[in-house]
């Protein structure tokens, strides 16, 4: 087996070295041409003008015109006059370093800005990094653009809201996404024409906060942004530099550089494979949601799903399972981030691990309540708004959301886990209720909820670096113990095994995209907010995405009465639990369907190497619609893992 690994991997190394023996790239006065083996790009003053596929010979700008934009943002809206936009800016020189690098100079009164053009010749791909300073503080980030996409004949895949694809069809075009966030889950974008695309993705592992932005222009084309942002408050920045971004064209499908990114995402957020986690979580096919310990009945609700379900498969999330104290009313509920267990928690961790349930309590990731005797303390901690620096928490401001049933008690102050002090407190309330009960795992509300805070810093962290740190260090404390959460990026899916994927927004197209990024890592699970018996309708719309998004069947049930004969949708739901399993396989290049990779799925692809039509369809590991050496290699890479 070694041999055949070494050899596939030898020979992928002589095409790497053989690969862009032509790339070049040329200046024509305040004109870049970037060409190589695989695609031919066209910079016009700083902005991406033409991009030709040369894998499949197709070209996916139209027209003439610019409309990307590229410079100096000092407002989060780039079409504001007082931002620095290289097209209106005097171009100074193109520095021509070296065939494969090339810097552009451009400056406006006060500022100046440098797009750094170049070829990464291993593999193929464009790096684009862009950079400028100003003495007129309060620059808060550098964007780059592409103009003039062929929106007729481009399909735009997106991992936002868990996996999204937009085109020409599509009235509601505008997307302004903000990483990393579950509006965009990882730092990547797929333009999918016919028979290939191209695809833009970053390679920064510390969170550094950013957007694209997809628009269109007139009906006729689409324009392409993306932008890095400074580390809020912004007043004081004279300086601002994007993350390295990376281009390249592909033939094939969108898995082609989509598993490119995956593969990368794993090493860099050095993730957890649902395989290296308890064998019991690659079973699970049904989760229950909200199961409620202040409901009497929460006992015979474990009794009913054991008739109904296999217990050994299904994950129970439970909720309103601790209180604040002595000093609390339990009649109100958690009093974050306190969590005491109510006197009931270990009968019924006792009773469902008999039957075989796996047992998940619920917590939030960042809510200290306002009325905490604490919360004088880490209120130094409290988010402050990207934009405004004001203070942010949930029913923290008028007017307050009808749903503040009691706003005296219902305020909590959304603390950064960047900080340590927070973190270690988090850790040691959950720790302690993990070794005297023995849960299975938490589930971490609000853990996707990362925003750029204007605190700045805190303990050298910013708040995706923090939320990451919370994951891992909870993980590491509770040996063994599974994490859940409410939505996913990559702040927090390297050490979380469940993720709800809720619908969101309607009328964006769901994709598999997200499922396909993070099926590795983490389970999709469902986000029922009513009983589908009770909203058939609403459960329908849910279920057409689910299945997109292979998520895990999913119920929201808090007690018996709603698992009766007649309940028909939740029956449905967890008759289907029975033979669930993932559209997105755990072990990629198992061709044989043996549950490993090994010699004997080398030898498969081998076999349809140059054959017209492939013996076996997935012999095309990548999907680039050919079966070759690069296949070869990719199973070799499974083998060794």
């Amino acid at each position: 087996m070694n041999r055949f690994v070494f050899l596939a991997k030898f020979t992928l190394l002589i095409l790497l070295l053989a690969c862009s023996v032509d790339a070049a790239i040329t200046v024509e006065g305040e004109t870049v041409h970037v060409e190589t083996d695989s695609y031919a790009v066209r910079f016009d003053k700083g902005v991406i003008a033409h991009i030709h596929n040369r894998l499949t010979d197709k070209t996916y700008t139209v027209g003439e015109g610019r409309e990307g934009w590229s410079g100096i943002l000092y407002n989060r809206y780039y079409w504001d006059d007082a931002n620095i936009d290289t097209l209106w800016a005097t171009f100074v020189s193109a520095t021509v370093i070296d065939p494969f690098r090339v810097v552009l100079v451009f400056r406006q009164e006060d500022a100046e800005v440098r797009l750094f053009i170049s070829i990464d010749r291993a593999t193929d791909d464009m790096l684009i990094n862009i950079e400028g300073e100003s003495d007129t503080p309060g620059v808060i980030g550098m964007q780059w653009g592409c103009s003039y996409l062929d929106i007729e004949n481009l399909s735009f895949i997106l991992p936002m809201y868990n996996g999204r694809v937009v085109d020409g069809t599509h009235e509601d075009f505008y997307h302004s996404r903000d990483y990393p966030h579950s509006e965009w889950e990882a730092q990547l974008v797929i333009a999918q024409g016919e028979d290939g695309g191209f695809y833009v993705r970053n390679t920064d592992n510390t969170f550094q906060f950013k957007r694209f932005i997809l628009s269109r222009y007139k009906d006729e084309a689409a324009t392409l942004n993306f932008t890095t942002y400074n580390q809020a408050p912004f007043e004081a920045h004279t300086r601002g530099k994007s993350d390295l971004w990376r281009f390249n064209t592909y033939r094939g499908d969108w898995h082609v550089p989509a598993r490119i990114y995956r593969d990368w995402m794993e090493q860099a957020f050095d993730a957890r494979r649902l395989s290296d986690m308890p064998a019991w979580v690659q079973d699970i096919s049904l989760f229950v949601s909200s199961a409620n310990l202040q409901d009497p009945g929460s006992i015979a609700l474990l009794d009913r799903l054991a008739e109904l379900t296999d217990p050994t498969r299904t994950v129970v999330m439970l909720a309103s399972w601790a209180d604040g104290g002595e000093w609390w009313s339990d009649e109100l509920g958690s009093h974050h981030p306190d969590y005491i267990p109510k006197p009931g928690l270990k009968n019924f961790v006792e009773t469902a691990h008999r039957y075989g349930f796996k047992v998940v309590p619920w917590m939030i990731a960042c809510a200290f309540s306002a009325d905490h005797p604490l919360y004088p303390h880490f209120q130094q901690y409290q988010w402050r708004d990207t934009w405004t620096g004001e203070l942010t928490g949930e029913c923290w401001a008028p007017p307050l959301d009808p749903a503040c049933y009691h706003p005296s008690h219902d305020r909590a102050a959304f603390i950064n886990p960047a900080s340590s002090e927070y973190r270690d407190l988090i850790v040691q309330e959950l720790k302690a209720v993990w070794e005297e009960y023995g849960v299975d795992g938490f589930f971490v509300d609000a853990s996707w909820f990362v925003i750029n805070d204007a605190n700045g810093l805190i303990d050298g962290l910013n708040m995706g670096q923090g939320m990451d740190l919370l994951h891992r260090e909870l993980a590491e404390a509770m040996p063994g113990i599974i994490l859940g959460g409410e939505r996913l990026n990559e702040a927090c899916f390297a050490r979380k095994s469940f993720a709800q994927r809720p619908r969101i927004t309607d009328g964006i197209e769901p994709h598999p995209i997200s499922s396909f990024l993070f099926s590795p890592f983490t389970y999709a699970i469902g986000f029922p907010k009513y009983n589908p018996d009770d909203r058939p309708d609403l459960h329908q719309q849910d279920q057409q995405y689910y299945e997109v998004w292979d998520v895990v069947p999913t119920i929201k049930v808090s007690f018996t009465g709603q698992l009766e004969d007649h309940d028909v949708e939740i029956h449905k739901i967890i008759a289907s639990a029975q033979n669930w399993q993932p559209d997105f396989e755990f072990v990629d290049g198992d061709l044989n369907n043996d549950a490993v990779v090994n010699i004997l799925d080398l030898i498969i692809v081998a076999n349809d190497l140059r054959q017209e039509i492939p013996a076996n369809s997935k012999s095309d590991v990548n999907r680039d619609g050919r079966v070759d050496i690069l296949d070869l290699t990719l199973i070799s890479q499974y083998m060794s893992q």
